[in-house]
């Protein structure tokens, strides 16, 4: 909610996971995922089952109404976070073919933008968009997190086992 300028926030649950690339904090709202981030930290407390929000964001293929992904960002973003929703698992994709799905091949720089200001890191794929060269480029996490990520999707079929473990402090 948003009042005097100021984000407040009403029922924001906290969650944190084991993943193959690391540890990440999930932050839900009202189940659903508005942020995922990794941490430097292995911040573990009472062992959880997989929470609902999340759960189901696993199969999300759009943002919006009705989604289990409410990230917050701009009606730009969010184009290019859908584009990001369509990229199956164990593949990739170039910056300039998302903007080219999104109106020109000239926007590459803001869909690597939009693409860099995810913040929910795995669930929307941005680790899944490489320069058009081929190479692993960069990633807000990491180059190495990056290839972690895509070498294990390559053999791997559901992103659900991505997460080892759940906890709540």
């Amino acid at each position: 909610m948003k009042k005097n300028g100021k984000v407040y926030y009403l029922s924001m649950d906290i969650f944190f996971a084991e993943t193959v690339a690391g540890c990440v904090r999930i932050a839900c709202e009202h189940n659903a995922v508005m942020e995922l981030e990794f941490i430097e930290k292995n911040l573990f407390g009472t062992p959880i089952a997989i929470p609902k929000a999340l759960q189901c964001a696993f199969n999300e293929k759009q943002l919006g109404k009705g989604s289990t992904l409410l990230p917050r960002g701009t009606e730009f973003q969010f184009m290019v976070w859908n584009a990001l929703l369509q990229v199956p698992l164990g593949q990739t994709v170039s910056y300039g073919t998302i903007a080219e799905s999104l109106g020109g091949k000239s926007m590459a720089r803001a869909v690597g933008t939009a693409v860099g200001a995810n913040p929910v890191a795995i669930l929307i794929p941005c680790h899944r968009v490489l320069p058009a060269n081929g190479e692993t480029g960069e990633y807000h996490w990491g180059a190495t997190r990056k290839k972690s990520l895509l070498g294990w999707e390559k053999v791997n079929k559901h992103a659900s086992q991505l997460f080892k473990s759940f906890h709540r402090l």
